[in-house]
């Protein structure tokens, strides 16, 4: 099943047909959402053989992303593969990035981490709790509920990977 998941995200890694074509602005971010997506659908479905490819897909969308998802998933991924432990300065500084463009996974994600004693941090580990209530007041019907935000966590970083 996780190849198949890998061949479907190469399948759909958009190519340009002809290198002297020029992409319109409205192309270039489709291309970005399709490359985010794709990334996210590999680190979702844990498909370690793909997550080479996913930091690539992750790398090409943060071009057009600015709200903190390619970050969030450059953590998730990079703490996966051993480029950094989860809870390390640089996991942190992905989440960080990630937060103060308001991704709420994020920002939970910090939460979190202050709750299971990482000192890193430095400070109240329930700023971050009121950190996301105050991007869901500004983003009300865009934004999850907390504690949904922490089982989704719970599932995607389960053991710290």
């Amino acid at each position: 099943m996780r190849k198949k998941i890998i061949a479907l995200a190469l399948l759909l890694t958009p190519f340009a047909s002809n290198a002297n074509e020029a992409l319109s602005a409205q192309d270039l971010a489709v291309l970005c959402k399709h490359d985010l997506l794709s990334a996210k659908i590999i680190i979702v479905n844990e498909t370690r053989d793909g997550y080479a490819l996913a930091k690539l897909l992750l790398k090409r969308g943060s071009a057009c992303n600015s709200e903190g998802e390619v970050d969030f998933y450059s953590a998730v991924v990079g703490s996966r593969i051993g480029d950094f432990d989860y809870g390390s300065s640089n996991f942190v500084t992905l989440m960080r990035k990630s937060a103060g463009s308001g991704y709420p996974l994020a920002i939970a994600q910090l939460h979190k981490l202050g709750t299971e004693g990482y000192t890193n941090l430095g400070g109240d580990p329930n700023y971050y709790k009121k950190l996301f209530e105050e991007e869901k007041n500004k983003n009300k019907d865009d934004y999850p509920e907390f504690d949904v935000c922490l089982h989704v966590l719970k599932k995607m970083l389960r053991n710290g990977h």
